[in-house]
């Protein structure tokens, strides 16, 4: 081979790279455009042509430095299998591996590829858009020990806007944030970024958090209007750093106390706060900066405010000009004095006008002032508004009888939108759901959404997902279609988030607690249609947030199905909310408040079920678990007892609830001291479930721990670790290490290896 090849390796001094980049030569431009991701993220990357210095001899610095990398990143093509020297590379990198002192990550290039030369084994990402290398990047930084890349380097929330083509006239605005972010670099700056809906908040935070993603380790969004998703979006970063916690409540703490300890540098945006409760989980001291944005004028939040005002005359004209000139060149000529004087500089009212000006070459902007003008004052008269959203709202009238010209159920299906929360409405459901749209086609669907986007009235996003403006949406709730509420709760009551990925499922279920939650809080009298569904399926939302761990979200939803149930008269319905609503209270510590629910539930469900059915049971079975939750097993012991009996012979011995009851009845008997009873229990418990469930269920599982913990309780450390073992075995094959359960097991066996060397054990 020749001895001099390629361009610039490893320089004098140097013995470590922090990243390994291997490629077949038809992939050369994708490494480059990888190798200056993540150079830019501050990683040491050898690339064979950017890397290596003519006169280097190349069989004998590429190995060198592949020994020497802390990660071997391989693109992946369909010329893989025939570049000789990189199978030779990934050879040596799999051997490093496997003694644990470098990592591989295969980066598949196509679809259908096979894994070449044994990365089958390793985790393997994907990367068939090239606009997705600045994640990919991230993703790879976050592996990477990295000298120059701190822990969280590259992370950046999928949740930040995009920001528009024609995003303009916030220049200083940004020179002013961007110069008070600098002047706190290791305490945490809070910018209230405040203004009326419709001015362009938002867009100006999310503009900062592009602008500055080279420069920082972590730049993050916080959906902070609703609690769901404000203890989601911190949850994710948790994810993303790699903290670990039993609940999305308890990750969302540990990040905040992250984010104040970390020496990395931050950004984290807590976007439409509405109340100084959504700021409980700020950081309040670290080596970042938090950015608040909200419409509430009089919110306290410490540090200093910077206002988002309207757009001056001469920035609203260059606006208009600017937007129109690509599709529309002769508009974009003309005098827009009438426009802007009608508009008063409102960013989103001047978007709607030059996208209905846009959307066709004869069209003018002098055009839509006539049509402007001829909406006589406010087109929703029953409210007074402040001028400047009352010139919103007339500019919505605009557009939307455009847009309805376009696709005749445009108009209809924004008004059921309105009712959703604003941002990510999941474009499937209203496909699935246009049946119920006054008998629109998935088609007539489709082209309302794009006639709403093409006129600013919505945002359509890559990921399925469209945004609507909270100035329109509030505007198409005074507008006042009769059945837009019944529409929106006959879609949500439609979703199911079930996945067999908990992950995918978690976040599908914040997407649909969020929204259900939205079209909830607007129902009242008369009651649409769908509305009893919709309670079900709170009540469901519900118990599914608090095994994620989001009390507060499982008892507001809770709440919320409680109040339709007593809306639609359904009595069992109002059983299932209030036991939710009382599991989550308990969850949160307030027991005695818990206790009166569950106890009020216990005597209607009686009434309302009968005695044997198994809603009562439950309704017993949740009072007994208040009362050992509140230390008294006096109450508790009795219910459990009566309800386990009540379990055999109603449900039988394998009906799972008569399985958890006698889990619960074993556990008052473990907290009281009366371990001879509790361990036979324990032991019945655990037989049937590995006989019913399997050795890996997560039930088994839960079994085993607590047969273990009474072993340990009565001493038998030996037997204790025996069981906790093989309940981690199981959890680690079944749930995987960072799961809060393998974590409480393997809590619980470094506890009872420290009582077994204790001094006089």
């Amino acid at each position: 081979p020749p001895a001099v090849t390629y361009s610039a390796a490893m320089r004098p001094g140097e013995d470590r790279w922090d990243v390994f980049l291997a490629h077949a030569s038809p992939d050369k431009p994708r490494a480059r455009i990888l190798y200056q991701a993540l150079t830019t993220l501050g990683l040491e990357v050898f690339l064979d042509e950017e890397s290596l210095q003519p006169g280097d001899i190349w069989p004998r610095e590429i190995p060198r430095a592949l020994r020497a990398s802390d990660v071997v990143v391989v693109l992946v093509s369909a010329a893989t299998e025939t570049a000789h020297y990189e199978g030779e590379e990934i050879v040596i990198a799999i051997s490093k591996a496997r003694d644990g002192s470098q990592r591989v990550v295969p980066i598949h290039l196509e679809p259908g590829i096979d894994d070449p030369y044994g990365t089958a084994m390793f985790n393997r990402m994907t990367w068939h858009d090239e606009t997705e290398v600045d994640a990919i990047a991230g993703r790879i930084a976050g592996v990477a020990p990295g000298r120059s890349a701190p822990r969280g380097a590259g992370t950046f929330s999928p949740q930040i806007p995009e920001v528009p083509e024609h995003f303009t006239g916030r220049d200083g605005l940004l020179e002013e944030l961007a110069a008070r972010m600098g002047s706190g670099a290791t305490t945490t700056l809070v910018q209230r970024i405040q203004g009326m809906g419709g001015v362009g908040k938002t867009t100006v935070a999310a503009a900062l958090c592009r602008a500055h993603r080279p420069l920082l380790d972590v730049v993050w969004w916080v959906r902070a209007e609703e609690p769901t998703t404000l203890v989601a979006d911190l949850a994710s970063l948790a994810s993303d750093l790699g903290i670990v916690a039993p609940s999305d409540e308890d990750a969302a703490r540990k990040v905040q106390r992250w984010l104040e300890t970390t020496d990395g540098r931050w950004l984290v945006v807590f976007d439409n706060v509405g109340s100084a409760d959504a700021l409980a989980l700020r950081p309040r001291d670290g080596n970042g900066t938090v950015i608040v944005t909200t419409r509430v004028r009089d919110l306290h939040v410490p540090g200093s405010e910077l206002a988002v005002d309207l757009f001056p005359n001469a920035t609203a004209a260059r606006y208009l000009r600017d937007r129109v000139r690509d599709r529309n060149p002769r508009a974009a000529e003309e005098d827009v004095t009438a426009v802007v004087e009608r508009l008063g500089g409102l960013p989103l009212a001047l978007e709607q006008a030059a996208a209905w000006v846009a959307k066709l070459p004869n069209r003018r902007f002098a055009h839509w002032v006539s049509l402007f003008d001829d909406l006589t004052g406010d087109p929703f008269p029953a409210k007074n508004l402040p001028p400047d959203q009352a010139t919103a709202e007339k500019t919505w009238r605009v557009s939307i009888d455009a847009a309805n010209a376009d696709a005749p159920f445009a108009e209809r299906l924004l008004a059921g939108l309105a009712f959703f929360a604003p941002e990510q409405i999941p474009i499937p459901w209203l496909r699935d759901a246009s049946s119920d749209l006054d008998g629109a086609s998935p088609t007539d669907v489709g082209d309302a959404i794009e006639a709403l986007h093409t006129y600013a009235l919505v945002t359509v996003s890559e990921d399925d997902t469209l945004d609507v403006h909270r100035v329109i949406g509030a505007a198409s709730r005074r507008a006042g279609d009769p059945d837009a509420l019944g529409f929106a709760c006959r879609c949500i009551a439609r979703q199911d988030p079930d996945d067999n990925d908990p992950v995918v499922a978690g976040a599908a279920l914040v997407t649909l607690a969020t929204h259900a939650m939205a079209v909830a809080a607007s129902i009242g009298e008369p009651v649409p249609a769908g509305a009893s569904n919709l309670g079900y399926l709170l009540n469901g939302i519900s118990q599914a947030l608090l095994s994620l761990g989001q009390v507060n979200a499982a008892a507001i939803s809770g709440a919320a199905a409680e109040r339709l149930s007593g809306l639609v008269d359904d009595e069992r319905l109002a059983i299932a909310a209030r036991n939710s609503r009382a599991s989550a209270l308990e969850e949160a510590g307030a027991v005695t408040e818990a206790i009166e629910i569950f106890d009020h539930n216990l005597t209607a469900s009686a009434t309302v079920f009968g005695r044997d059915h198994e809603m009562h049971l439950t309704c017993r079975g949740n009072l007994a678990g208040a009362y050992r939750a509140a230390g008294n097993l006096t109450r508790a012991t009795p219910l459990f007892e009566q309800t386990l009996t009540d379990c055999e012979r109603i449900l039988g011995p394998d009906h799972p609830n008569t399985l958890l009851s006698r889990n619960n009845l074993a556990g008052a008997y473990q907290d009281g001291g009366n371990l001879t009873r509790a361990t036979p229990l324990f032991e019945q418990t655990l037989a049937d479930r590995e006989r019913i469930l399997g050795p890996d269920h997560p039930n088994t599982l839960t079994s085993l721990n607590n047969l273990a913990l009474t072993h340990q309780d009565a001493g038998n450390l030996t037997r204790a670790l025996a069981l906790l073992e093989e309940a981690l075995d199981g959890c680690d094959r079944a749930l995987g290490s960072d799961n809060p359960t393998t974590q409480v097991v393997q809590n619980n066996i470094e506890r009872v290896r420290r009582e077994m060397t204790e001094p006089g054990d």
